[in-house]
């Protein structure tokens, strides 16, 4: 996830530029303040609200999908507890709920 931010943010080469940087000799932190301009704790300050705020596009459709069929589920539910009440209230046919032809 880290590398997507990286990326999303810096710009696509940002994530391989660093690790160029590192490769000839630079730490971690200097990579990144000649890379991307900013200190790394800033990096990871900026990262972990950006991570605490991000939502799985694929599990929010999910999400979405299930509570539409959890509130039909539940509308369902209630229609047979209504027809159970009804139907153990002892009441005559003809004085219980009407249901359509």
């Amino acid at each position: 996830m880290a590398v997507r931010y990286l990326a999303n943010t810096y710009g696509n080469t940002a994530p391989i530029d660093i690790m160029k940087r590192m490769g000839t000799g630079a730490t971690l932190p200097e990579a990144f303040v000649e890379i991307v301009g900013i200190q790394y704790s800033t990096f990871e300050e900026r990262f972990t609200g950006w991570l605490q705020s991000w939502e799985d596009p694929k599990q929010s459709q999910v999400s979405r999908y299930t509570q539409s069929l959890n509130e039909i589920m539940s509308a369902k539910a209630a229609i047979g507890d209504l027809r159970s009440e009804d139907l153990a209230s002892g009441a005559p046919a003809e004085e219980r709920v009407a249901t359509r032809r």
